[in-house]
């Protein structure tokens, strides 16, 4: 069957960040990785924001109402790093928010669970996650994982995933992460 087990987890999990980042996460039903460069765009003109039509996809966050009823937070020690949900210094959409890494040099880790996931032939399974570096990266990463669920605070970086993705820079190295663990 083309079933994924269990309900899965989404997971923002970010490391080392040297400067403020702006993440937004979807996951949508379908395989669709999309690691926006926006940093490297010059947005000079804003539209206002509209809610996306969501009707027929399976779990769809846009950090709209009330966040942290359906985030949250890493209770490990690790993650010391606190995110807020605000809009971006220079918005692309005028009232659009995200989750905001508000300081350096930190760990921050933060989990939704959306309802179980039964696959279909002929319909593709997308996953979308949008991150912007309001100040640039020198070295650090913005991760989104997939993983059955057991415990959302629980979430640690060892913790077992089946879908791992995500820009990572380092110095010369920049790079997007796509791990897919399957038996």
């Amino acid at each position: 069957s083309d079933h994924l087990q269990s309900a899965f987890e989404v997971v923002v999990a970010t490391r080392g960040l040297m400067a403020a980042a702006v993440v937004g996460a979807a996951v949508l039903l379908g395989l669709f990785v999309n690691a926006a460069r926006a940093q490297e765009q010059d947005n000079s003109t804003t539209a206002p924001y509209v809610a996306p039509e969501v009707d027929g996809l399976h779990w769809v966050e846009t950090f709209d109402g009330d966040v942290w009823s359906r985030w949250t937070p890493s209770i490990q020690e690790k993650y010391n790093g606190k995110f807020s949900v605000e809009a971006r210094r220079q918005e692309a959409l005028t009232g659009d928010l995200g989750l905001l890494i508000p300081d350096e040099a930190r760990h921050y880790g933060i989990s939704a669970k959306f309802p179980q996931i039964v696959g279909k032939k002929e319909v593709p399974f997308v996953v979308q996650f949008e991150v912007r570096f309001q100040d640039g990266l020198s070295c650090g990463g913005s991760y989104i994982k997939l993983f059955n669920s057991d415990g959302v605070e629980n979430f640690r970086d060892d913790t077992p995933y089946v879908i791992m993705f995500g820009p990572d820079r380092c110095g010369a190295t920049d790079k997007v992460h796509f791990i897919l663990q399957h038996k």
